[in-house]
């Protein structure tokens, strides 16, 4: 807001996704009412208008991103910023793109609320600036300690994705191809179209997971991956779901929303019980025992084929 020598508003200037610029209605004029410089705020965005017509120009994006679009992305970090928030984490990024779903909304576009900004504490802007990162950090600390449920699915590769019998090897341990299970190729998609965090935590060469799942398009999809020859052990060792933990940025009070999917017995599923983590068993294949061989063996869930994983993680959902 810019004065004049005897304190009356000449020009007022606001802020519309990122850009700064002048604001006035139609006619030019400065947007007051009773004295007081009055602006409209456009419904869940960050952009000032000085009449309620420039922003309705824009309904139909403004719906869609209120609405559908709510909670797509990543928390956005500005490059002021990026120093102090480099260690944000899968996890940190997916709780906060949930509690944005959960406010989705459509806008009414009737401006009747009225905020009087007299009421908020100002401060100047080197003290603003310092107090963001560990305000966005305490709001993710609460709201981790909200989240409910999934937190993460973590998924085997051979007869849990890719059927083992069709492995192309080459040098050896080295795979160069494969066939999905009925599924197997579509399950990471259908995981991540309903907002799970999705890692991969198997065993082999990591050059053999690259080479079949790029095939199939969701290599890059994994929002991390632990895998045997890169963490040095193999299931059932408690290391390589903690790889995973890591990697995503969950902690030791998020194990029982970890669901653990795999196609054996005795390092899928013992693996993740012994951690205190939901396991699920896909009896797909003749290949391995289909009965325990002791209590941290019995899968808390079993299924037939990738789909019905989905059912099982509504049911998770729903107990939590």
């Amino acid at each position: 807001m810019y004065l004049s020598e005897v304190g009356e508003v000449v020009r007022v200037e606001g802020s519309a996704h990122g850009c700064a610029g002048e604001l006035s209605t139609w006619n030019g004029q400065v947007p007051m009412e009773e004295g007081r410089v009055t602006l409209y705020s456009e419904p869940g965005k960050h952009a000032f208008a000085a009449s309620s017509e420039a922003l309705r120009s824009n309904f139909a994006i403004t719906t869609i991103c209120c609405g559908e679009r709510a909670g797509s992305g990543t928390i956005l970090v500005q490059d002021m910023f990026a120093a102090e928030l480099a260690d944000l984490k899968p996890y940190d990024h997916h709780v906060a793109r949930k509690y944005m779903e959960s406010k989705a909304f459509k806008p009414s576009y009737h401006f009747d609320q009225i905020f009087d900004l007299r009421s908020v504490e100002m401060m100047p802007w080197e003290e603003l600036k310092a107090s963001i990162p560990s305000r966005v950090r305490a709001v993710l600390k609460e709201l981790r300690s909200e989240a409910k449920g999934v937190k993460a699915v973590f998924l085997d590769s051979g007869d849990t994705l890719i059927d083992e019998s069709s492995q192309i090897f080459v040098e050896g341990e080295l795979v160069l191809s494969a066939e999905p299970i009925p599924g197997g190729d579509k399950l990471v998609d259908w995981l991540k179209e309903r907002g799970y965090m999705v890692a991969l935590v198997a065993d082999g060469l990591v050059e053999s997971f690259e080479n079949v799942h790029k095939a199939m398009d969701f290599w890059h999809k994994f929002d991390a991956r632990s895998i045997s020859e890169a963490v040095g052990c193999h299931k059932p060792d408690p290391r390589m779901f903690l790889e995973a933990v890591k990697l995503l940025g969950l902690e030791e009070q998020d194990y029982a929303g970890c669901v653990m999917v795999g196609n054996n017995l005795e390092r899928d599923v013992a693996g993740a019980n012994r951690l205190g983590m939901k396991s699920v068993w896909i009896n797909w294949t003749p290949r391995y025992p289909k009965e325990p061989a002791n209590q941290d063996e019995v899968p808390d869930y079993t299924i037939g084929l990738p789909h019905q994983l989905l059912d099982v993680l509504e049911d998770i959902d729903a107990k939590a």
